[in-house]
């Protein structure tokens, strides 16, 4: 509170149709269902060129309506077996890097760690494809993760003292084996632009490998090339706002790869899991103590 003595005016910026912050809630949403506050509505987007179709893939999906017959130049979808996933992906992440694009640029977003086309099994087959052995890397095993020099590596929880935080991206910059260092022990360079963060043995489990990864650990990050894969298996987790905030996190391509069908149910969904707070109730009744209303009075 005394650090916030001075401020007079707060202004929030965000984008209501992406997936809640998983701690605080449906901050934003609440704020402006209160009315209580000045509301001004951005409608030019920077992330994108005019005329992309990634802007038109952001709106029709905010609407529940995709055509994939529209899309021709910037937006791709790629019906396959779950099978087929997989190997659909590698080819496309292949291609995207013989046009002259890194890793760094090309994003796998999946919204679940298990199946065929769950984060775990891409990232195994992504790295091995894409950063595979090599007498000229070192590598440490951490349980069922290699590390290994060259690795695109994802911190998962925040570290403020190291200025690294969950969701940021890195690359594996050096392997230092127990033989090199005073204790004995492994330790992994990371370098996220620029900020070299070391890890030990008992923060290994702070950092994955990011070839492929969430959807919620993307929320704030754009990339040229965004792939994602769709199968059933994954129902649960696939509804409208979770596919928005995946294809809107592409400045210039969206790869939609699998069963179309889960697509298409997927962006019908408008929630799966509804998030219940008061905030909008204190705001408008001005009271921190939960307020006797009918229930039709907040839809949430």
């Amino acid at each position: 509170m005394k650090a916030g003595a001075n401020i007079r005016k707060i202004c929030l910026i965000g984008d209501e149709d992406q997936l809640p912050s998983v701690g605080p809630g449906c901050v934003l949403r609440d704020l402006i269902a209160s009315e209580r506050f000045p509301l001004v509505r951005l409608n030019h987007i920077y992330r994108q060129k005019d005329g992309s179709e990634v802007i038109s893939l952001a709106h029709d999906i905010r609407r529940g309506m995709v055509d994939p017959s529209f899309y021709h130049q910037d937006v791709h979808f790629v019906s396959c077996a779950d099978t087929a996933i997989r190997d659909t992906i590698l080819h496309i992440v292949k291609q995207s890097l013989q046009m002259g694009y890194s890793m760094d640029e090309v994003q796998v977003l999946s919204p679940m760690y298990r199946g065929n086309a769950g984060i775990d099994v891409l990232n195994n087959a992504l790295q091995a494809s894409f950063n595979p052995p090599d007498t000229e890397k070192r590598e440490v095993q951490s349980g069922y993760r290699i590390f290994r020099e060259h690795d695109k590596i994802l911190q998962l929880k925040n570290q403020p003292d190291d200025d690294v935080y969950n969701g940021d991206i890195g690359i594996l910059e050096e392997v230092t084996l127990p033989e090199e260092t005073e204790d004995k022990r492994h330790a992994l360079f990371v370098n996220y632009q620029d900020n070299i963060v070391c890890y030990r043995p008992e923060n290994f489990d702070k950092i994955t490998h990011a070839y492929c990864i969430s959807v919620h650990k993307s929320q704030g990050g754009e990339y040229p090339i965004i792939i994602m894969p769709f199968i059933r298996s994954h129902s649960i987790m696939l509804y409208r706002k979770l596919i928005y905030t995946a294809c809107s996190r592409a400045r210039k391509a969206v790869w939609l790869i699998g069963d179309m069908s889960a697509f298409e149910a997927g962006i019908q969904v408008e929630e799966r899991h509804v998030r219940r707070t008061t905030l909008q109730q204190r705001l408008i009744y001005g009271t921190t103590e939960v307020v006797d209303t009918d229930e039709n009075d907040f839809p949430f």
